[in-house]
């Protein structure tokens, strides 16, 4: 039985976000364009180019099987079922800034950048995600990796993408009495898993 489609894009940001989760979900292409209002033609582009997306990803051609073990991109509804959470959005505020349409939490944890519902990059704030999230807005130049990513950042705004922000803040941790951090593991295992095509090399 396939859920109600209100309930399959609930907190979803994106309409393309949206029509993969309601294809994942079962429902067709021209039930997904009545849903959501769109053309039909709009569906399928979003469901061909990410279903192209995972074929080269994969080293297939056209009309190849995904091998096992190979990695597929991550739509962000995986970490929200996970326990993310979908903070903001990034709005271009001119051509070398932008912001965020709300504030990160204070708190330290894990935090993923993903465009146009596909996550692109994850990484770990130890200094809390607000300061975390602000550093990246301005770029300083002496923090390759954020100005990397600023400019990544910019670059999907000026084509007209969505670029979201998520959180997520996992416990700390205790192995026979010794403590584990659990934000470093999940960043580090998430890494491992989506290898996001940000992180260079697999690295934050």
């Amino acid at each position: 039985m396939r859920p109600l489609p209100q309930k399959v894009v609930e907190n979803l940001p994106t309409k393309s976000a949206k029509i993969r989760a309601l294809a994942q979900a079962g429902f067709e292409r021209t039930e997904i364009a009545h849903f959501l209002n769109i053309r039909y033609q709009h569906v399928r582009n979003v469901l061909v180019q990410s279903s192209v997306a995972s074929v080269k990803r994969s080293g297939g051609g056209k009309g190849a099987d995904l091998p096992v073990g190979s990695i597929e991109p991550w739509p962000i509804e995986k970490l929200v079922a996970a326990g993310f959470q979908l903070i903001s959005q990034c709005e271009s505020l001119g051509p070398d800034t932008f912001g965020y349409s709300a504030k990160a939490p204070a708190s330290r944890g894990v935090y993923a950048f993903a465009v146009d519902g596909i996550v692109q990059y994850v990484g770990l704030s130890q200094s809390g995600l607000q300061t975390t999230m602000s550093h990246y807005a301005y770029g300083y130049a002496r923090q390759r990796t954020r100005a990397r990513v600023k400019q990544l950042i910019l670059d999907c705004l000026a084509q007209g993408k969505s670029v979201s922000v998520l959180v997520a803040h996992p416990p700390q941790l205790d192995w026979n009495g010794l403590a584990i951090d659990g934000s470093a593991g999940l960043e580090a295992g998430l890494i491992r898993a989506i290898k996001p095509p940000w992180n260079m090399q697999g690295k934050a």
